[in-house]
């Protein structure tokens, strides 16, 4: 469902994103068109609808009309010389705006990726993506769940982009904004795993200030921060380096000693 959701959205969007481009244009040469079915209808007595084909017919050179232009009023032959020349150069640059458009890949990619970000609900926010946060996300993968990368580093929101992962990247001075553009007031849970202990509460603190219901966890490579990680707001917090620590260490405990049998002899 969400990637047919994704692709209604490439379909109705992309359209929408090229106008964006080219409506000037488009009104331009919509504008000239009825000028000329106006100039038309006024010298040579034509219909209003036959004098708007013969508008178009003359402005795109297709010729299904054409007056002898030998006999037709000075006045006449001057208003449609502009119209044509105006027309001719909104083509132009019409033709160059729907290109620009087609080759600007990363803010059409942009705009996609933001509706995808409006429709999620009860989704994961995650910050970091150096080493611990690229697990987290593997394991958010594996459990089906939706999720937003938040980094501050645009070489790491390229890498994370080319998964098909959604990234926002900001500085952390930043993280307010960055933290709404993830949606954090339709988030359910916020994981932080930036290496600085500070940029983490500073994520945390923003976070329950923007949505106070948010269940945060976040790792601290500190243990001292522990408490001031919990004061800051965060539900969980886990001292990374201590925990890897106990978790290496208890391996050279051999698994019989554990169980309390003797050693072999």
């Amino acid at each position: 469902m969400a990637k047919l959701r994704d692709y209604l959205d490439y379909v109705i969007l992309t359209p929408y994103y090229v106008l964006k481009y080219v409506w000037i244009q488009i009104i331009i040469i919509a504008s000239m068109f009825f000028s000329g079915a106006a100039i038309f209808a006024y010298y040579q007595g034509l219909a209003p609808l036959t004098a708007l084909l013969a508008s178009v017919s003359t402005i795109t050179t297709i010729g299904l009309y054409s007056p002898n232009i030998s006999t037709i009023p000075d006045l006449e032959k001057i208003l449609l010389i502009v119209v044509i020349i105006i027309s001719v150069g909104s083509a132009a640059s019409l033709v160059q705006g729907t290109m620009s458009a087609a080759i600007n890949k990363g803010v059409h990619a942009e705009i996609l990726e933001q509706k995808k970000v409006e429709r999620m609900r009860g989704h994961v926010i995650l910050t970091g993506y150096k080493f611990l946060g690229k697990y987290v996300a593997e394991k958010l993968d594996s459990m089906g769940l939706e999720y937003i990368i938040i980094v501050n580093d645009e070489s790491l929101q390229e890498l994370i982009k080319k998964t098909g992962r959604v990234a926002i990247c900001l500085p952390i001075t930043h993280i307010y904004e960055s933290l709404q553009k993830a949606g954090i007031d339709r988030a359910s849970s916020l994981i932080t795993t930036f290496d600085d202990d500070g940029d983490n509460m500073l994520v945390i603190l923003s976070a329950k200030k923007l949505n106070k219901g948010i269940r945060t966890i976040t790792v601290v490579n500190d243990r001292e921060l522990v408490e001031g990680s919990t004061a800051a707001g965060a539900d969980v917090v886990i001292p990374i380096y201590d925990l890897i620590g106990k978790v290496l260490a208890s391996a050279v405990v051999p698994q019989d000693e554990k169980q309390g049998s003797s050693p072999p002899v």
